[in-house]
């Protein structure tokens, strides 16, 4: 559970109906910040890399990104 680290990447969607934001049910990415203020994660992959993996799997296989 993501409650378990210090910080995380939660991903949402926005929903056009209402306009709000909600998180992707158990979509998390455990994270690190750096002495530069940088974030990663754990293991060192770029925030950019950890969104690109779950956008072509979990979110593909969603509906999200078609």
């Amino acid at each position: 559970m993501f409650g378990n680290y210090e910080s995380v990447l939660l991903y949402l969607s926005k929903y056009d109906k209402d306009n709000k934001l909600y998180h992707q049910k158990y979509q998390y990415d455990p994270v690190k910040k750096h002495d530069n203020g940088n974030r990663t994660g754990l293991n060192e992959g770029s925030i950019a890399e950890l969104f690109e993996k779950k956008k072509n799997e979990v979110f593909k296989v969603r509906g999200i990104f078609n």
